[in-house]
């Protein structure tokens, strides 16, 4: 059954509607048309359509920013003019913060090492921690400079799956006697590193931020809900496997 893009449209606003038409290369020539005609119908023009195209892009951004059609998920929008340029001073605030947990990831491998070492304490979490730490950085580090959409995908994923991970790193340490110097120092860590991460969500202007690496409005919603979906199943699967080789 082919989507019917005029019913949907005619509950659109006009700057919606006009940004559909100003980006035909994200929607479908059909969905363009149905945008065009929603317009004519509320006697909106071409003079007025013209006149749109020519606000700014951050005050077009910062009024209201959606993007109702699909984008490839494997591309990027480097460049792209309807991004606001502040967008370049979180995007840099990103980076800086995820090499530095990148950095911090690799010095949680050598504690695990250490751990298993020194307090014969060898975990499903820390062999898996180990080998996401191992591949997961590396990608995050070079999809986020490159400004692909996989680079916000990971960052997020990042944000929610270390969780469970890091309340059990706690109680290993304290319920084992492995509060040495080390150990602390790398939990605190763990601490900043996460208060960071959140403070520069909270007060940078999350909402769009998405767009700058190419994620609409409906790919953003999928990655937060897989995200807690995986890490659901990641839980339960651990669980399992405990219950296993206790």
């Amino acid at each position: 059954m082919e989507f019917d893009f005029y019913t949907r449209y005619l509950s659109l606003g006009e700057e919606d509607l006009f940004y559909i038409l100003n980006n035909p290369e994200k929607h479908q020539p059909k969905a363009v048309e149905s945008a065009r005609q929603v317009l004519q119908e509320r006697g909106i023009g071409e003079d007025d359509f013209k006149a749109y195209k020519k606000k700014t892009t951050a005050a077009f951004v910062d009024e209201r920013a959606q993007d109702y059609g699909e984008y490839d998920i494997f591309n990027s929008i480097e460049g792209s003019d309807l991004i606001n340029p502040k967008m370049d001073k979180y995007h840099k605030r990103i980076m800086a913060l995820s090499v530095f947990q990148g950095i911090f990831a690799y010095f949680g491998i050598i504690m695990a090492i250490r751990n298993m070492i020194i307090f014969d304490y060898c975990t499903v979490e820390s062999l898996f921690g180990i080998m996401y730490r191992f591949a997961f950085f590396p990608l995050l580090i070079y999809f986020l400079y490159k400004k692909k959409p996989w680079g916000w995908i990971l960052f997020v994923f990042n944000l929610i799956l270390p969780i469970p991970s890091y309340l059990r790193s706690i109680y290993g340490t304290l319920s084992r006697g492995m509060y040495d110097d080390w150990n602390i120092g790398f939990l605190v860590g763990q601490l900043v590193t996460y208060i960071l991460l959140f403070l520069l969500l909270r007060f940078m202007c999350f909402r769009y931020v998405h767009q700058y690496y190419g994620i609409s409005v409906a790919r953003r919603k999928q990655v937060l809900k897989y995200s807690v979906l995986i890490l659901l199943a990641i839980e339960f699967l651990s669980y399992l496997f405990r219950q296993l080789y206790p």
